[in-house]
């Protein structure tokens, strides 16, 4: 398959229809976490590969509920702690103190 309106060349059409909205405004895929709009359905895998992974493993979805459902029934021994100086979000006071000792020395 050739494109219309530069040198290049797909070996499958859905490759080619991809390849073809590089030419146009048309954005067709779009994460459904963040909204983030994408030409191809390959960048929205590896943004949310980037992006929208669970912070205690290796969980990856691009479907805000699933995430929010995988993080309460797998990680719910989990919990948050905000840092007071700087708002970073940490797992557990081990993890507070090394972050302070690191980030906050002195105070």
């Amino acid at each position: 398959f050739r494109c219309l309106h530069c040198p290049y060349g797909a070996s499958s059409k859905q490759t080619m229809v991809e390849h073809i909205y590089h030419h146009t405004d048309i954005v067709p895929y779009f994460c459904g976490l963040c909204g983030a709009i994408f030409g191809t359905k390959g960048g929205v895998k590896v943004h949310a590969r980037r992006e929208h992974k669970c912070k205690y493993c290796t969980f990856l979805t691009n479907y805000y509920p699933v995430i929010i459902q995988h993080g309460s029934t797998k990680h719910s021994k989990y919990r948050e702690l905000l840092c007071t100086y700087c708002k970073y979000k940490l797992v557990d006071n081990a993890h507070i103190k090394f972050h302070y000792n690191t980030q906050h020395p002195g105070i």
